[in-house]
């Protein structure tokens, strides 16, 4: 076999460990060029609030920039609204774009997200995905776009729980009978005859932990009707901080009107106004305080079944 020139070989080695330099050398400025962006990229807060709304729901959106979300001027505090919008026709989607521009850019547009009863749970777990990736918070609050919320309470409640990082808090529920029928009916469900626990879902708030792995394990999690019943269910086998709290008025219609209340469901534009108003004015969330139905403080050295007794008319 002929032996190639002395020179030739040499100039083939050098030339074949410059192209491998230069390849480590353009890999260590991608890598360093990709950090800088992620560094970029990533918000800092203490609290993010999501608000789960709805194409249509500029009304709620509108009521809520002017009012509850106020207080959280000034505060460790962020906030997006969270709209699906696959499917939608053009003109509504650059109607939302609009909206989104006139207000800090304060509505995410979940474009493979179609938005409907049926997909909530994917919709909580796209926006868990979201809010992971682009801000570093401490606590998440979930919200439904008819919820008032007291941000500026529940930024002071929160230095309580800071030794807690794996918070699940709000009214809990452990007692409620499985749908079958209906648009909430769980027609896969077979883990018991009710719900696990979970926190009702107009309002409850969440841990950075929890949040991040709901998140780097959504592709392994299963899909229910109900968004707060996903959480529960999801959440069930870990090592969380449960906090059951009366304050948190959030069922699927409300208790009434509190002043010691974090966070009211089921409001419509008209009554966060009303409620902001009388804040503003008064110091008080509530023109007068009225209760619609009793309370309850959850028992949790009792099976779920016997756990929620609205038996005292002195909680909230």
């Amino acid at each position: 076999m002929p032996r190639l020139p002395r020179g030739y070989v040499r100039a083939t080695f050098w030339f074949i460990t410059g192209i491998i330099i230069g390849w480590r050398l353009c890999s260590i400025h991608d890598q360093a060029g990709a950090n800088i962006d992620q560094e970029s990229w990533v918000s800092r807060t203490t609290l993010f609030v999501a608000v789960l709304s709805s194409p249509g729901g500029a009304e709620l959106r509108t009521a809520a920039r002017n009012t509850w979300l106020r207080l959280g001027a000034g505060k460790p505090v962020a906030h997006r609204f969270f709209v699906g919008t696959k499917g939608l026709p053009e003109t509504q989607i650059q109607s939302l774009e609009r909206e989104s521009r006139d207000h800090n850019d304060d509505i995410v547009l979940l474009r493979n997200h179609e938005d409907s009863y049926d997909t909530l749970a994917a919709k909580m777990l796209a926006i868990f995905d979201w809010t992971a990736t682009v801000y570093k918070f401490d606590f998440f609050l979930k919200l439904d776009d008819d919820s008032l919320a007291r941000v500026d309470s529940i930024c002071l409640e929160l230095d309580k729980f800071a030794k807690f990082p794996n918070l699940y808090w709000g009214f809990f529920a452990g007692n409620a009978p499985v749908f079958r029928t209906g648009k909430w009916a769980e027609k896969d469900w077979f883990l018991s005859d009710r719900y696990l626990p979970y926190a009702r879902g107009g309002g409850y708030v969440l841990s950075y932990t929890l949040v991040r792995y709901l998140s780097a394990n959504s592709h392994l999690l299963q899909h229910y009707k109900s968004e707060d019943v996903a959480v529960g269910v999801w959440l069930s086998g870990l090592k969380v901080k449960r906090v059951h709290d009366p304050r948190f008025d959030t069922e699927y219609r409300s208790r009434g009107c509190s002043n010691s209340y974090l966070v009211t469901h089921k409001q419509t534009a008209r009554m966060m106004s009303d409620k902001h108003r009388s804040l503003e004015e008064n110091g008080v969330l509530c023109p007068s305080q009225v209760r619609w139905r009793r309370s309850y403080v959850y028992n949790w050295k009792v099976l779920p079944s016997q756990c929620c007794v609205r038996n005292d008319s002195r909680i909230p």
